[in-house]
């Protein structure tokens, strides 16, 4: 019995043995997965770069579409300030103009005014003569 007992023994280390190299197989194959940890850095850098020009890009992209809507502003204010010139210049002219005509018409009817005064001043000193030559009648026939 005791030979047999160890036997048991012997089986039992044997299959723990079997087991434990069993369990080397295993560690060995997942470190065989594993990359060397320079591996590991270079991925890790290579990951962080890309991820770095990614957001490079990105902010260039910003960057395009902010200088765009620069220009595009840049290019209504001139514009703005274009049609603020003409603006003023129409202004300008329409002032001009309406100074002319408001000379023009007071011209007019300063010469409308003195004609009109010259005619009754005639009236009035045709109307003068009749009153003399009716009063000089009125004397005789006295």
């Amino acid at each position: 019995q005791a030979i047999s007992t160890l036997e048991q023994e012997k089986k039992n280390l044997q299959d723990m043995l079997q087991s434990k190299d069993d369990e080397i197989k295993e560690l060995r194959r997942q470190m065989a997965k594993r990359s060397d940890p320079k591996d590991l850095v270079r991925s890790a850098i290579a990951a962080n770069k890309q991820s770095h020009n990614a957001a490079l890009a990105s902010k260039d992209l910003e960057i395009d579409y902010l200088k765009s809507d620069l220009r595009r502003a840049q290019e209504r204010a001139k514009e703005m300030n274009r049609v603020e010139l003409m603006q003023v210049q129409v202004i300008a002219e329409l002032k001009e103009q309406h100074q002319a005509e408001r000379t023009r018409v007071d011209e007019e009817h300063a010469g409308k005014l003195n004609a009109l005064r010259e005619s009754y001043e005639a009236k009035y000193l045709a109307l003068q003569a009749q009153m003399d030559l009716i009063r000089g009648f009125q004397q005789k026939s006295i």
